[in-house]
């Protein structure tokens, strides 16, 4: 009987790691490149952002169709220091094959000037 206990817990252990979701990670560095995900994969964007002075990033073209955004997006400080800037993490999920492109400004909500920032990145999903 232990013999079977053990064959059964490392048959989920195997499944379990064949079926988690690989992430795929960038970051501004990635700006005007090019990335490829497979289907179902899943793709963390995370930018430099300072909320508190007012400034987010914000989704200005995006295929939900190829792409759709998961959940709301994450802040995530990078120091304990009241107002320091943090992280803006937005998570998306590749849905179908194609090739889309993700365009996001950087800008006061409230300001109509040319935004401080723009961040685009080409995504094929395969």
């Amino acid at each position: 009987m232990r013999k079977f206990t053990y064959i059964l817990l490392l048959i989920v252990i195997i499944y379990s790691f064949g079926c988690a979701e690989e992430v795929i990670s960038v970051n501004e560095s990635y700006n005007e490149k090019k990335i490829v995900l497979k289907k179902g994969q899943i793709l963390n964007i995370s930018l430099n952002s300072h909320p508190t002075a007012g400034y987010r990033w914000e989704i200005i073209e995006l295929e939900e169709k190829v792409l759709k955004q998961e959940g709301d997006v994450e802040f995530k400080s990078i120091s304990d220091d009241v107002g320091a800037p943090c992280l803006e993490i937005f998570r998306f999920k590749s849905v179908d094959i194609d090739e889309t492109e993700i365009l996001m400004f950087y800008q006061r909500s409230w300001e109509e000037e040319e935004p401080e920032k723009v961040f685009r990145l080409i995504v094929e999903t395969k």
